[in-house]
């Protein structure tokens, strides 16, 4: 075995025939053999008896197993036997190391971009933070957000955001050194990590990112324009964590935004004094005390009995000035502001008096609120959803708590302990966006879990993207294997839907089958047979 030697793979040879045949090949006495012109290497180890066995590889022809003899002797179909038996040993090994790398690569990188994702830049982050402690060489980190860019996605279709959001990430590439990092954070944005920097290099090399994302963009026979702003941390000026680091650049993009005159370096004075910030944070703890708040709620439709079974609890704020704005725009606010678990206690309580008002009106149905890192970890989430079920009258088994992979593995043993309380009171426990984290299957198993939920992420182009297929097969039998009920999210069209059927997924989510709406509209739905099928 090993690598081939020159004419050792040359038609005629030896290795030839095994993996042209894929059959094994034995040879009683070299120097009366036909089949095969013996190559330099076994003439002159002087061999004149061998067996030759092909490497089946799950792709394609890996190579040959041999074992050689200097004297004529008979290999017998036990000799044979034995070695496709090593090879087939070997071969396994080979494979799974190969989809070890696979599967590595698909969890540090963005699959649509293919560019490094946020924990791989995390790692980079840290490595050039690492480096200044070291040897003093100073590191930047660039936060970029595209503009307008929602309104591309409305507009034109998510198809053709795919397209702009691939192309800007491989005009970002170009423009930076290969040992910089380019990544994609989500949604539309990115983030740069350069090291070794001088003094003003960032702001220099931010201008030229803003240069190349404003370049006119082509996408199906339409001239495009996207604009992008840039919020430029500092290593060591602004922080030695990469929280600090990426909170000060976040900062910086929003200030950067806000002038609208090229990228903005981080600024306490800004970050401090940000008075729109400021007002936000107020006006969001008032809505949570007022009634500007409204859950509108996304049909889950049962696969096999194309029925609406459930609900997924999506928070909205009736602002008065500014609209009805979605959770982008504020949940996170409320992360970082320490909002997220009144907003949290809010969601729940509001969700469960409703599925309380559609079993009056004799509707079935659960409901599945998303649980935060901070709030899972949280010593009174089991406490606090035992007194609303009480306060409620709803069933356990009617409430589904949606957990991601992300948060369980922030602390895994105080999250079983937690997940176990809670399905101790029959609460319905599902890890969401399944397949973008790194629990193991091991404590995955552990977990008292009753749904998977595949990253709209893998769903959106599984139609088109055969990784992207692959890996939604792979979940599925993941999840139907330890017995767990798999949805989909982000279901568009009808090819992703017919090809979730012949997966055998359990359950879907996304604008095909029902947008997020109103109680009462949802109301009227129940038991139903869901539109579109």
């Amino acid at each position: 075995m090993g690598g081939p030697m020159p004419g050792e793979l040359a038609q005629g040879s030896l290795a030839h025939l095994v993996m042209t045949t894929g059959e094994p090949v034995v040879i009683e006495d070299m120097e009366a053999e036909t089949r095969f012109t013996p190559s330099a290497v076994i003439t002159d180890q002087g061999v004149h008896s061998g067996a030759c066995v092909p490497l089946r590889g799950s792709r394609d022809e890996t190579g040959i197993l041999a074992a050689f003899d200097r004297v004529t002797r008979a290999f017998s179909p036990d000799d044979v036997h034995f070695l496709q038996t090593m090879a087939n040993v070997i071969v396994m090994a080979v494979d799974r190391h190969g989809k070890d790398e696979e599967i590595r690569h698909l969890a540090l990188h963005d699959s649509l971009t293919t560019l490094p994702n946020r924990v791989l830049l995390a790692d980079r982050l840290e490595r050039a933070i690492q480096a200044f402690r070291r040897s003093g060489r100073a590191a930047a980190l660039l936060l970029m957000d595209l503009d307008g860019f929602k309104e591309i996605n409305d507009t034109l279709g998510h198809h053709v955001g795919d397209v702009v959001l691939t192309r800007i990430g491989a005009r970002l590439t170009e423009v930076v050194r290969q040992t910089d990092t380019v990544a994609r954070l989500g949604g539309d944005e990115f983030a740069i990590v350069l090291t070794d920097v001088e003094t003003g290099e960032a702001e220099r090399v931010a201008v030229k990112l803003l240069g190349a994302v404003e370049e006119p963009l082509e996408v199906d026979g339409m001239g495009l324009r996207v604009r992008a702003s840039v919020g430029i941390a500092l290593v060591p000026d602004h922080g030695m964590e990469t929280s600090t680091l990426l909170r000060c650049a976040d900062v910086a993009m929003y200030r950067a935004k806000q002038l609208g005159t090229g990228p903005a370096t981080y600024d306490a004075d800004f970050d401090h004094h940000d008075v729109r910030r400021l007002a936000l944070v107020a006006e969001l703890r008032e809505a949570l005390e007022t009634d500007e708040l409204v859950c509108h709620y996304q049909p889950i439709i049962d696969l096999r009995g194309r029925v609406l079974t459930g609900v997924e609890a999506l928070v909205r704020w009736r602002h008065p000035v500014l609209g009805l704005i979605g959770p982008d725009n504020f949940v996170p606010l409320a992360e970082q502001t320490g909002l997220i678990k009144p907003l949290t206690w809010w969601v729940l309580r509001s969700a469960l008096s409703q599925v309380r008002q559609w079993e009056e009106e004799n509707h079935h149905l659960a409901v599945s609120v998303n649980i935060s890192a901070r709030v899972l970890h949280d010593a009174e989430l089991v406490d606090r959803v035992a007194q609303l079920l009480r306060e409620t009258g709803v069933a356990g088994e009617q409430l589904e708590l949606e957990i991601t992979e992300s948060g369980m593995m922030a602390n895994p043993g105080a999250a079983l302990e937690t997940v176990t309380r809670l399905a101790a009171l029959g609460v319905r426990l599902a890890i969401d966006d399944f397949g973008t984290g790194y629990s193991s299957l091991a404590y995955l198993q552990r977990l008292p879990v009753h749904d998977l939920k595949v990253d709209r992420s893998f769903v959106a182009d599984m139609a088109d993207n055969s990784t992207d297929a692959s890996i939604v097969r792979s979940v599925i039998e993941l999840g139907h294997s330890l017995g767990l009920r798999v949805t989909a999210i982000g279901v568009e069209n009808e090819p992703t839907l017919d090809l979730l059927s012949e997966l055998g997924c359990d359950a879907i989510q996304g604008y095909l089958v029902g947008v997020p709406a109103l109680p009462g509209e949802v109301g009227r739905a129940a038991g139903a047979e869901a539109a579109g099928f």
